[in-house]
């Protein structure tokens, strides 16, 4: 069914963007339209920007070592501050801020309350942050304690904090994201490049270099096996791009108003609980919103594990991280009484949003603890490759 139309400063799947320069934050639709979401005092110096399941938007201030949630192009909302050089942030899975502080070397934990509570300490230079469906966190680092240019990738185990190196000799490495397969996406500022790192064996081949990428700042995934890119200054100019998975470049924007584009965020759509769980009352809506496909039919599957996925049939090049398990075989066929309704059949409302339903009130309390189940959602299209059109972001539920 139609879901309710909430007042959001941004729609499922918009690009957000931390301009540092214009000291700011701005919307960026796929379309490529630009407009600012907010500017000026409290801010010092915007580093990055992250959009949480209910849409609400947050943007980390370097300089003025703060986060803040923007109510609206007018109000700024503190959630914490004393924070060291807050450079990039990441929405965990129950909606919690992780976060990277570039001087203080840590991996931080922030709660939506101001709670701050470190995860991972030691870090020379912690930059780019990204979460991964289990719940482990990827960081990179750019430079070694002789400040010399030396990018790492490392995992951060998600329950003790302690950090394994995954991947080293990653030049300037300021951003990782993942492939629909896992395989991990690293962008480096010098030399400019974003590179595929397999996520087996660590074989590392270019997805794209300058020209045409200039100075990669932050990306992220499109949902789909590809990336959106914030570029700052030389040798392009200040964009937003977008890389396919075949390493194709496509500018979305290059609008004036863009500065300094450095930390880019994507708004899900597809969000549900950050807390869920098993027993009475465990009846749980699911959001979808998928801006300008109104009345275009959806389907929702589910499996208990993720990667290497399912990569659809030559030539469509975008595939999801969902495997193809006995939990994933069921939700295809359809609803999957009673725990799901509204997955199959449905159609989104005109906007483009739509509210499905996963219904866990009949399995015991305590009956998934500790386990993760995961979620990607399509709307359906007879014309288009493989009859999906798009693709959510993959919601990974943890027990």
């Amino acid at each position: 069914m139609a879901a309710p139309v909430p007042a959001q400063l941004v729609r499922g799947g918009d690009l957000v963007v931390a301009d540092f320069y214009a000291n700011g934050a701005f919307r960026v639709t796929r379309a490529g339209v630009v407009t600012p979401l907010y500017a000026g005092a409290p801010l010092l110096g915007p580093a990055d920007v992250a959009v949480d399941g209910d849409l609400d938007v947050f943007i980390a201030d370097f300089t003025g070592g703060a986060i803040y949630r923007i109510e609206s192009t007018s109000l700024l909302v503190p959630v914490a501050g004393g924070i060291s050089g807050p450079i990039r942030m990441a929405v965990d899975h129950n909606g919690d801020l992780i976060v990277t502080t570039l001087t203080s070397g840590q991996l931080l934990r922030v709660t939506q309350a101001g709670v701050a509570t470190p995860i991972a300490s030691g870090f020379f230079r912690p930059f780019g942050v990204t979460v991964e469906p289990g719940g482990d966190y990827l960081v990179t680092t750019d430079l070694n304690p002789s400040f010399q240019i030396d990018g790492r990738l490392w995992r951060v185990d998600r329950a003790t904090g302690n950090k394994m190196e995954i991947a080293g000799n990653l030049d300037l490495a300021e951003a990782v994201a993942l492939f629909h397969d896992g395989d991990y996406a690293v962008a480096s500022g010098n030399p400019d490049y974003v590179d595929r790192i397999d996520r087996v064996t660590g074989f590392r081949t270019r997805l794209v270099s300058s020209p045409p990428l200039g100075n990669p700042c932050d990306l992220v995934g499109d949902f789909a096996g590809g990336f959106y890119v914030s570029e700052s200054g030389l040798p392009a100019g200040n964009r937003i791009v977008h890389v396919d998975a075949a390493g194709a470049l496509t500018v979305v924007s290059a609008s004036p108003l863009l500065l300094n584009p450095e930390g880019l965020a994507r708004a899900p759509q597809l969000s549900g609980p950050t807390a869920p769980f098993t027993g009475p009352g465990a009846d749980f809506d699911l959001l979808l919103d998928f801006p300008g496909e109104g009345g275009r039919p959806y389907k929702i599957v589910a499996a208990l594990s993720v990667f290497p996925g399912i990569a659809l049939p030559a030539p469509d090049p975008r595939g999801s991280p969902l495997n193809p398990d006995v939990l994933f075989l069921r939700t295809r066929m359809g609803d999957f009484s009673p725990f799901t309704s509204g997955w199959t059949g449905g159609a989104l409302g005109p906007q483009g949003r739509a509210r499905a339903a996963l219904n866990l009130s009949s399995l015991a309390p305590g009956a998934l603890a500790g386990m993760a189940v995961h979620l990607h959602a399509f709307t359906l299209d007879a014309a288009a490759p493989s009859g999906l059109r798009s693709f959510s972001n993959v919601l990974s539920l943890h027990f």
